[in-house]
């Protein structure tokens, strides 16, 4: 113990005769009542005054005790172990070799008085591994930054003597190498792992395409490429569904300059594509980054639609003209005469493809057999959908005769009066009406239809037919039909006269219903794909470890249009069911999130899009996280960053080769710290109870020979 001192830190003059009072006042503060009290009482009780003074006089002077003591630091050397899987994918490493050459090292730093202490890293700091045998080399990061720093905290109090830092110097997180600060508390030694020369990683960095296209635009696909490598040429590939449609020639660089490049590409098939960039090189360190996808939306344009009547009628020319509102449809109205289909001059299609094929109370009684078994074998054929609207003249035996199978059972009900109708409550959740109900003014227009009439029949339907619109006034008795058995899709209308709907208006807001749903039931025949109004897609299907998938969502209405309004619920969740939310983004074109980071396995990434509290549809798709991590694709060491680190410390950068030399650079010496201690015992409630216990005490003692 050395440099001890005491202060009286409250000790005045005036204090004193105080003092010298109170010590007077207690020693003849008490007087005889009976019997005598021994000497040794006297000096008991003596005593105990003078403790009471003493300690009276301690907490009133405040005394401050303070002294110093030399603390003696054995030496200590700390080794910092890069435990991440890019290690292992070096060149020269081998696992076995250098974690010899490193006991080697401890041991003779711990012959000459060193305390080695191991702690391995990555992005997490692990508590519990502080020995060689913790080091596997593979896990999935690394975050140097957060290691020295958490170290150096560690060790605040400690004699380091020196810390080497074993490691390629590549952070997937945290801090540039070069920029971490250490200050000098001892130098840092780092031994650097790998090439110091950049291996080649080329990869494809952004894809820029449009959400929705149609047939026969030619769109820009815009993407950002880093054509990395040691010279030559690297082919870019523009793929449709897979599919090789384009490519050009870049030459390569050894810096990872980004480049622009696009590609004028025509679109030619409707439905949903998958457009990707893929650059193809030799050698590369990662092939998963080499290609990026987008999914793109792509409308028909042209379609044709036919209407075919037994005879001339005022609702197919409603009808066509409806369908014409939508520029994508070309609708032909065709009439059965006893010369074959009029007008003649546009017999020409009739032998083209069809999107869609409309029966206006067709076939009739009078149809011709030649040309029924022509509509027959276009329809069992598969390709084309077929919407039956119902007239007085349609008889349903040959309607099944037509179709090859019982559509309609039962002889017919004729039913003269005009019934009301109803959309059914399933009718929400069908891709037809899934998102007309959205809006306030809709609902109630919905609920207040119309009657329909016009000789109206009351049909029993064949099973596997969905009921969307129904009679609110008869029981089973179905208005607006339909079925998708296998592929096939078939609507069947009752009611002819539903063109009443187009006249509908409610308060401020006029819709028109008829409008609405012809073209959203002839969306739905003519496109497959329209049942699907939520799409979503990912920038790949394969990662490494660490790096982040970019999901891309979009939601339609029954007509095809992008609604940017929606609200997305989204989450992944792997083989476990444990669920991760993902927010999802309108940025003009689409909905974008980025998921978390994740480790390796599969996924499944499950979608559903809202409008206000109503679910509009859903989507999901999977992908995998392969075990690799993503620091792989930057494999090469930081020498650069590891010297900088190392000589700001006032240590060095050596190889590995002169990992044996490395003992000589670093002074083993012993630590002696003057540490300062002091005492305030006033602060505390011991005194205080220690006084109360004196005073308790002196005077239980008077009271027992009779003093007062």
């Amino acid at each position: 113990m050395t440099d001890f001192q005491l202060q009286l830190q409250n000790l005045s003059l005036w204090e004193i005769p105080i003092l010298l009072f109170i010590a007077l006042a207690m020693f003849l503060s008490f007087r005889k009542i009976g019997g005598e009290m021994p000497e040794r009482g006297r000096l008991i009780l003596l005593v105990l005054r003078s403790i009471f003074f003493i300690w009276l006089g301690f907490l009133t002077l405040q005394p401050y005790v303070s002294w110093n003591k030399i603390r003696h630091l054995s030496p200590k050397v700390v080794f910092w172990m890069d435990n991440s899987a890019s290690m292992k994918a070096h060149k020269e490493f081998n696992a076995d070799s250098i974690l010899t050459q490193f006991k080697n090292l401890r041991r003779v730093l711990e012959k000459r008085g060193a305390q080695v202490v191991v702690e391995p890293f990555s992005v997490d700091i692990s508590q519990d591994k502080n020995t060689f045998t913790d080091l596997s080399f593979d896990e999935s990061g690394t975050d140097l930054s957060q290691a020295i720093a958490h170290s150096l905290e560690k060790h605040v109090d400690d004699a380091v003597c020196a810390a080497v830092l074993f490691s390629d110097g590549v952070s997937t997180q945290g801090e540039e190498t070069g920029f971490i600060e250490t200050g000098k508390r001892f130098p840092i030694f780092s031994v650097g792992i790998g090439d110091t020369a950049r291996l080649a990683d080329a990869f494809v960095a952004n894809l820029d395409i449009p959400a929705t296209a149609k047939v026969g635009d030619t769109i820009q696909v815009s993407a950002e490429i880093v054509p990395q490598g040691n010279g030559g040429f690297a082919q870019v590939f523009l793929k449709e569904n897979g599919r090789t449609v384009q490519k050009i020639t870049v030459e390569r660089h050894q810096e990872s300059f980004r480049r622009q490049i696009a590609f004028a590409h025509v679109l030619q098939t409707p439905g949903e594509i998958l457009l990707s960039v893929e650059i193809d090189t030799e050698k590369d360190v990662n092939p998963y980054n080499n290609t990026k996808s987008e999914g793109i939306f792509v409308k028909a344009t042209d379609e044709t639609i036919v209407i075919l009547s037994s005879r001339l009628n005022v609702e197919s020319t409603f009808l066509k003209k409806t369908l014409e509102t939508d520029r994508r449809f070309r609708v032909f109205n065709w009439v059965e005469s006893t010369d074959g289909w009029i007008p003649k001059s546009e017999l020409n299609v009739f032998r083209g493809n069809w999107a869609a094929l409309i029966l206006m109370g067709y076939p009739a009684g009078n149809s011709d057999a030649n040309r029924m078994a022509e509509i027959r074998r276009r329809i069992q054929s598969g390709r084309t959908p077929v919407l039956v609207m119902d007239t007085p003249s349609l008889l349903p035996d040959r309607l099944n005769e037509l179709f090859g199978e019982k559509l309609l059972v039962g002889a017919p009900e004729n039913l003269p009066v005009a019934i009301s109708v109803q959309l059914m409550p399933e009718s929400e959740d069908h891709a037809i009406f899934r998102d007309t109900f959205c809006g306030v003014d809709s609902k109630a227009i919905v609920r207040n239809l119309p009657p329909i009439g016009q000789r109206f029949k009351k049909l029993k339907l064949a099973e596997g037919f969905e009921t969307l619109i129904t009679a609110s006034t008869l029981s089973e008795t179905p208005v607006l039909a339909v079925r998708d058995f296998q592929g096939k899709r078939l609507a069947l209308c009752t009611g002819l006269d539903l063109w009443r709907w187009s006249f509908m208006t409610t308060g401020a807001r006029q819709m028109d219903f008829y409008q609405e749903t012809v073209l959203r039931l002839m969306n739905w025949l003519a496109d497959t794909s329209s049942s699907k109004n939520v799409r979503i897609a990912l920038d790949k299907s394969i990662y490494l470890s660490g790096e982040i998938p970019e999901i891309s969502a979009f939601a339609f209405d029954g007509q095809g249009t992008i609604r940017p309004e929606m609200f997305w619920q989204t989450e992944i969740s792997d083989d476990r069911q444990k669920k991760t939310p993902v927010v999802l983004l309108w940025n003009g074109r689409r909905f974008i999130g980025k998921a978390p980071s994740l480790p390796a396995g599969t996924y499944r990434v499950m979608t559903r899009a809202f409008f206000d509290t109503k679910e509009i549809g859903s989507a999901e798709k999977t992908f995998t996280i392969v075990d690799q991590p993503i620091e792989l694709s930057k494999i090469m060491q930081n020498s650069t960053g590891l010297s900088a680190l190392s000589y700001q410390s006032g240590g060095g950068k050596i190889s590995l080769s002169e990992l044996d030399h490395i003992a000589e650079l670093i002074r083993i010496q012993s630590i002696d710290r003057e540490e300062r201690h002091e005492m305030r015992l006033w602060r505390s409630l011991i005194p205080m109870l220690f006084l109360i216990f004196i005073v308790g005490c002196e005077w239980i003692y008077r009271r027992i020979f009779g003093y007062q």
